[in-house]
């Protein structure tokens, strides 16, 4: 009896691109950390908990057309965003082994004390001229408010403040 390969081992579906802006349920929990990730996540997990302004940084992952740039925003985007139960089973999943302990025990203790707010800014959003992020920006966040069911409150943006004076 001959014996397959398929027998053993299986391939996770995935799709050639990962789009943060049009995420299916659970799609995100399909990405497999590496150690460049992983560093990654070591780095933001350390600036959020960092009580210290100057530790609060923004960060830029760069790299060539599907090499899973988007994709591993998600997956950090979730891991600090999503309730807690909804993130255990990947973080007790991916990172089960003994040498991800203090990494899978950091992203835990970040999220006891903390939970950030999710807004996506995807591709270049029609941003031409630097003033037009700004503009991008305050629009994304109202989308996520909006989104989140926060409509209880008025902050009133540039846009606003422009459309007003017209």
């Amino acid at each position: 009896m001959a014996t397959r390969y398929s027998d053993y081992i299986t391939i996770r579906e995935s799709k050639p691109a990962y789009n943060i802006g049009r995420e299916e349920q659970g799609e995100w929990e399909s990405f497999i950390p590496n150690e460049q990730f992983n560093d990654i996540l070591r780095k933001v997990v350390s600036a959020v908990r960092n009580n210290d302004q100057d530790a609060h940084k923004s960060f830029w992952i760069d790299g060539t057309y599907g090499t899973g740039k988007s994709h591993a925003a998600a997956v950090i985007k979730h891991l600090l965003c999503d309730e807690v139960g909804d993130i255990r089973e990947y973080l007790d999943t991916e990172y089960a082994s003994r040498q991800y302990d203090l990494l899978r025990q950091s992203v835990y203790d970040v999220r006891s004390s903390k939970r950030l707010f999710p807004v996506n800014l995807y591709g270049t959003e029609s941003i031409a001229h630097k003033e037009d992020f700004s503009h991008r920006l305050q629009s994304a966040i109202k989308r996520a408010l909006k989104a989140a069911g926060l409509t209880d409150f008025f902050v009133k943006t540039d846009f606003d403040d422009y459309a007003d004076h017209v």
